[in-house]
């Protein structure tokens, strides 16, 4: 029997990097580290698996692919959690290479999972903005009963959409160190920034609103989805800006029922 063909430190860190320090199962995806309070220090609690083993007749094993220099690459790594490295050793004939090859180049192409800490943040977004978007909704309910004439856009309605686009509260600012999460986040507040440089003190707004049949798109009762359109540009303008928020929070939906479910 040959020795291991074991992985350099170099290289198990190669392997780490590429699936984000999450596990690489795409059904799993555990953060591979974690915190340690009193020790001050972040522990590794993933594994640098061998997709070939490192040894003859071992999980997975191939005459093809059996050179120590292949074996030891960082090629033929996968980072998994301990419970998804005993899982895929456990029954090769199902977990063979070819899967777990596909999970590594999935894990390596996907955006890293959201953490709890951006899921908290989001929520803290969110939650600062509520009350802002409730005068935003309040304002389009009054626009969208009028059928006829012009309505004076109250005043405050600038400061409540300048509220929206801002990126702090008591100038302490939100982070989000997840990509998705930021990129939504930024485009929110470029959204609201926008609309307010369209808001003037004595604008006038067009009542009404348009309801538009979308006959391709159903609801939970088989009917069609009914588009509100605002007549005036700029109350659909708020419109969209409460759309967008919409968005946030179906995010935030979808990543708390990932991150707790986990």
């Amino acid at each position: 029997m040959k020795p291991p063909s074991k992985f350099s430190y170099q290289t198990k860190f190669t392997i780490f990097i590429e699936s984000r320090l999450y596990c690489a199962n795409p059904a799993c995806r555990k953060p591979l580290t974690s915190y340690d309070e009193e020790e001050s220090k972040t522990l590794l609690q993933g594994e640098a698996c061998h997709i070939y083993p490192a040894r003859d007749r071992g999980p997975r094993f191939d005459a093809a692919h059996s050179s120590p220099e292949e074996l030891k690459s960082p090629e033929n790594g996968i980072a998994l959690c301990r419970d998804c490295h005993n899982l895929v050793d456990a029954d090769p004939q199902h977990y063979t290479a070819v899967i777990l090859t596909g999970w590594k180049d999935k894990a390596k192409r996907d955006e890293p999972p959201i953490s709890g800490a951006n899921v908290k943040e989001l929520a803290r977004y969110i939650g600062d903005k509520k009350p802002f978007i409730h005068e935003l909704k309040v304002c389009l309910s009054e626009v969208e009963r009028l059928y006829a004439g012009d309505i004076k856009l109250d005043s405050k309605m600038k400061n409540v959409v300048l509220a929206l686009a801002g990126q702090t509260v008591d100038s302490v600012a939100y982070e989000f160190t997840n990509s998705r999460v930021r990129d939504q986040v930024q485009m929110f507040s470029a959204v609201a920034g926008e609309v307010a440089r369209n808001i003037s003190l004595n604008t006038l707004v067009l009542g009404g609103a348009l309801y538009i049949e979308n006959s391709a798109k159903k609801d939970f009762f088989n009917k069609p989805i009914i588009r509100t359109v605002f007549k005036d540009p700029l109350m659909e303008q708020f419109n969209q800006l409460k759309q967008y928020f919409q968005g946030l929070e179906q995010l935030l939906s979808d990543s708390e029922d990932v991150v707790f479910t986990r």
